[in-house]
């Protein structure tokens, strides 16, 4: 028997109630729907952690929407999808510093809704049986996207966790490109095009056909030699990246 994804909602409007529980039956989900934020304890006790996590929140319940979050993802990474009236700077950005996996605004786009399930049912499967995973903050309202700040990566029979944050460049190494870390490196049967398309391309940029590197490291451009420091490696830029390069940083 085909598995079905099983989704959360949790919503106090009951037109938005009715209008996601008829559109994710009809795309074969299961579904478990509250009215009401249930206690973290309520929610633990009954033993469903979601594929995908839906919540109506506001500035007033947004604690106990965290409360949830905490308990589903205490037992595996779920993408969360917050849905609120509010679309005020402020809001928006208290629910960003939590690392949702999207934030749509009231009233909801019936065909947005089926996209971002998608992807965030997606997002499960590729952090099993792909190399790397890298999914997207989907927002609407024409809010910037902002990436999730990890991934993962298959290391023997283990999927390795690896910060955005901790990745000082990429090197194309034969069939292979190697992720590296500063203490580490992580092989990958990928090509840097495809590794490019799943990083962040406000945080990592290509510099020649064999190196890409995180803007965050650079230490500094030598514009004379055609070469960036990151951490303890001077790596060249080729003519064909430099204007990109250049492009990307912010000159004072």
């Amino acid at each position: 028997m085909e598995y079905a994804p099983e989704i959360i909602v949790i919503a106090k409007d009951l037109h938005l109630k009715a209008e996601l529980e008829s559109l994710l039956n009809a795309l074969g989900y299961e579904l478990e729907v509250y009215g009401e934020f249930p206690s973290p304890e309520e929610f633990k006790t009954a033993g469903v952690f979601p594929d995908v996590l839906f919540m109506e929140v506001n500035q007033e319940n947004f604690d106990k929407a965290e409360a949830i979050a905490k308990v589903a993802n205490a037992q595996r990474k779920t993408p969360i999808i917050y849905l609120a009236d509010n679309k005020e700077e402020g809001f928006f950005n208290k629910i960003k510093e939590t690392r949702p996996f999207g934030f749509i605004v009231k009233p909801i786009d019936l065909g947005g809704i089926k996209r971002i399930v998608e992807l965030a049912v997606g997002y499960d499967i590729d952090s099993i049986s792909s190399a790397t995973s890298d999914p997207s903050m989907y927002v609407q309202e024409g809010a910037q996207v902002v990436r999730k700040p990890f991934f993962f990566t298959k290391v023997g029979n283990k999927l390795r966790r690896i910060d955005l944050d901790d990745v000082v460049y990429i090197e194309v190494e034969g069939k292979y490109s190697s992720i590296q870390l500063k203490e580490r490196k992580f092989h990958v049967k990928a090509s840097l095009k495809d590794l490019l398309e799943k990083f962040p391309s406000d945080r990592f940029v290509r510099v020649s056909r064999n190196f890409v590197v995180n803007l965050d490291r650079i230490e500094h451009i030598d514009t004379m030699q055609y070469m960036v420091k990151v951490e303890d490696r001077e790596i060249p830029v080729s003519r064909t990246y430099k204007e990109e390069l250049m492009n990307r940083i912010q000159l004072l």
